[in-house]
């Protein structure tokens, strides 16, 4: 304590005014601490595994893939035109089956007169079902620019149904979808609202006919349109887009809505765990997304898909982009424990152990000692000059 007095407490006046002078900077340093522990536009990349995605396109026109498929359900359009050759409607009364247009005995059948040409379909539900020997063809389906695109697989007994809606901004140039079959006759079933432009002999909910088309092909019209694809299983990976077409996209969902009584529930639409990765940061370790966890972005942020095919009856998917805006997750029982995965400053400055051992100092633990180291000469010298006059 004497070194104390005689050393130091002439320059405690002095040390008071350093302290002063240095709350300054640790007040700054602090407010920057604060900032680099702050969420920042962060390269993030998900590889996610699901039975359904959600997006809207932002970028040029784009062409998905030709599918390859058994049935085709066509569930929302404007028109569908084919060129028959020769059609022919079933008498419902004579269905064997109530589950299968197929079953039909050769009598129930009845050509119908070809008036007008093309024939034409709208409105309703409409059922391509094709030989399983030979499948029909399914290409030039386009998303434009601020599409809302909606990709949905469900498993059947050796098949992969794949449900596709596409939402159109606005009332564009119709281009044809094109379905082709290489063999005559195929069937179609219609609902009840279907309407067609041929007179049927036969009134009911649900009517099949058999058609043959010398072009073997037939057209699809439509703004929004809904299509319900059977696809034969394999362990084929399918793309879903052509080769070189990958789009750009915001209003991401990775999520689902189910019905539980009457109320409205999410539900996590993950068929295997997730993983988020950061290219730019290879050291910082990727995090994984649990199969019942709920990953949420904000409909702001911008990704790409890199890759989207149909993979064991699900949709495998790799999407990356800038992330300014929150990307969450949350356990789907949970939805008040979010985790951010968006990177801090903090984050990207301590990649390295090193250098996150020398930030941790200088920030935190060297202003907290040459704080501390100072408050106490201060306190010690006040109580000397406090002993001292009391002895006077």
């Amino acid at each position: 304590m004497n070194w104390i007095e005689k050393k130091i407490c002439p320059l405690s006046y002095l040390g008071t005014f350093l302290l002063l002078i240095l709350l300054i900077p640790i007040v700054i340093v602090e407010g920057g601490a604060y900032w680099v522990n702050s969420n920042i536009p962060t390269h993030i990349r998900l590889d996610l595994v699901v039975n359904q995605i959600s997006f809207r396109h932002v970028d040029k026109t784009i062409e998905l893939n030709k599918y390859l498929l058994s049935s085709l359900r066509v569930k929302q359009f404007t028109r569908i035109d084919l060129n028959p050759q020769r059609l022919e409607s079933a008498n419902p009364n004579k269905s064997i089956s109530s589950t299968s247009i197929e079953q039909y005995p050769e009598d129930a059948w009845t050509k119908i007169p070809l008036v007008k040409l093309p024939m034409k379909i709208s409105k309703g539900d409409v059922n391509f079902i094709f030989n399983q020997a030979e499948l029909a063809t399914l290409e030039g389906l386009q998303i434009h620019t601020d599409d809302i695109v909606t990709f949905k697989t469900e498993e059947a007994h050796k098949e992969t149904i794949l449900t596709i809606k596409i939402e159109r901004a606005e009332n564009r140039k119709e281009l044809p979808i094109r379905l082709f079959y290489p063999n005559n006759p195929f069937q179609f079933t219609t609902t009840g609202r279907t309407q067609l432009n041929v007179k049927i002999p036969y009134q009911n909910n649900s009517l099949a006919f058999r058609v043959s088309l010398p072009e073997k092909q037939l057209n699809i019209y439509g703004n929004t349109i809904e299509l319900k694809l059977d696809m034969p299983f394999n362990n084929k990976e399918i793309p879903i887009f052509m080769e070189g077409h990958f789009p750009t996209i915001n209003k991401l969902e990775v999520e689902n809505f189910e019905f539980i009584g009457k109320n409205k529930q999410r539900a996590t639409v993950l068929r295997e765990k997730g993983i988020i990765s950061y290219p730019e940061y290879p050291k910082i370790n990727n995090i994984q997304i649990e199969e019942s966890d709920i990953l949420s972005s904000d409909p702001k942020n911008i990704f790409v898909i890199e890759k989207m095919f149909l993979n064991a009856g699900h949709i495998k998917s790799r999407v990356q982009g800038e992330v300014e805006y929150p990307l969450e997750t949350h356990p789907i029982k949970f939805s008040d424990k979010r985790k951010e995965h968006r990177l801090t400053k903090y984050d990207t400055f301590t990649e390295d152990r090193t250098r996150k051992i020398r930030f941790n100092f200088w920030v935190w633990w060297f202003p907290i000692f040459v704080s501390g180291a100072l408050v106490f000469v201060i306190f010690s010298c006040q109580e000397i000059r406090t002993s001292r006059k009391e002895e006077i």
